[in-house]
């Protein structure tokens, strides 16, 4: 039986001013081209190759349009999905609409997260990292009771 493929890895780029940075090889290579760029919780960007973002899509299609929280999760998963082409080098170009709202400092953070990838404002990385470590061993603690 083969292993199954797994994005792990912190990598840190400054944005050329173009907006754009090398995504690193692995994670291309796994994503495919295009990848979709979705919002994230955590106001970051989600990064999905095409295979798991249709997926998600479907299963987000089929909630009940009588529920108000499935309505709004259509609209901003929907609504903030952009496909994304790498160019000729590997580089992907941040959308305007994420430099604005997501990415403030033109320095981001591309963490391979098991089956996708996020992409934080190192500023906003470094802050959320450092106050939500203390999750991973209450986790682990959790898990091994």
């Amino acid at each position: 039986m083969g292993t199954m493929e797994v994005l792990t890895g912190e990598y840190e780029y400054t944005l050329d001013s173009k907006s754009r940075f090398l995504m690193p090889t692995e994670f291309r290579a796994y994503l495919g081209d295009p990848m979709y760029f979705v919002r994230g919780f955590e106001n970051c960007i989600y990064v999905y190759s095409e295979e798991k973002w249709q997926k998600m899509a479907e299963d987000i299609k089929n909630l009940p349009w009588s529920s108000d929280a499935a309505r709004w999760v259509k609209r901003i998963w929907f609504s903030s999905s952009l496909k994304v082409r790498t160019d000729p080098q590997g580089r992907v170009l941040i959308p305007q609409v994420y430099r604005e709202h997501v990415l403030k400092s033109g320095k981001v953070v591309v963490l391979g997260c098991f089956d996708y990838v996020e992409i934080w404002d190192e500023e906003r990385w470094r802050a959320e990292a450092s106050e939500k470590i203390g999750l991973l061993s209450q986790f682990l603690q959790e898990a091994n009771q």
